[in-house]
């Protein structure tokens, strides 16, 4: 009787051990998650930052042109000129 409780108390240590290994699997793979979501959004904002960068380019080339500026409203809705 006197083995017998050791051996339960390491069974029970072992369970609760793979339990804590699982759960702390399981938050590296949401972390592994939001992180490749957060480099997806990181590229898409390098993407339409060089986008804004080449039409302003671009139109810096029209005006010096002596083309019309296109006016376009800015972030706040207010018109750039």
């Amino acid at each position: 009787m006197t083995r017998g409780v050791p051996l339960y108390l390491l069974g029970v240590s072992c369970v609760a051990l793979g339990l804590a290994v699982a759960w702390i699997q399981s938050e590296n793979h949401a972390v592994a998650d939001e992180l490749q979501r957060t480099e997806r959004a990181n590229l898409d904002l390098e993407v339409r930052i060089e986008a804004l960068d080449n039409d302003c380019v671009m139109e810096v080339h029209r005006v010096l042109a002596g083309e019309p500026a296109v006016l376009e409203p800015g972030i706040d809705g207010e018109v750039i000129q």
